[in-house]
């Protein structure tokens, strides 16, 4: 399963200030890093590895986009022990 997060929260009608979302992004992770481990499944937390584009600072660059490859593919390659 892949779960991408991006930032449609922060959109004025949610009324949530960055603090509050940081926050639930944070505990959100623990719980996807936590149940992932418990049932033994495969998990990359990109937060920690790619930063939205410099130009709008939402969306991903090309560069971001080929890390996300090359981190996924390493993963899978474990996983299946190619």
């Amino acid at each position: 399963m892949v779960l991408f997060l991006g930032t449609n929260d922060l959109k004025e009608r949610y009324q949530r200030s960055p603090q509050q979302i940081a926050d639930a992004m944070r505990d959100l992770l623990e719980i996807i890093d936590r149940v992932a481990l418990e049932y033994g499944c495969a998990f990359i937390n990109l937060g920690e590895q790619i930063t939205s584009s410099k130009l709008d600072g939402y969306h991903l660059d090309p560069e971001s986009h080929q890390k996300i490859a090359a981190l996924v593919d390493e993963k899978v390659r474990k996983l299946v022990k190619v």
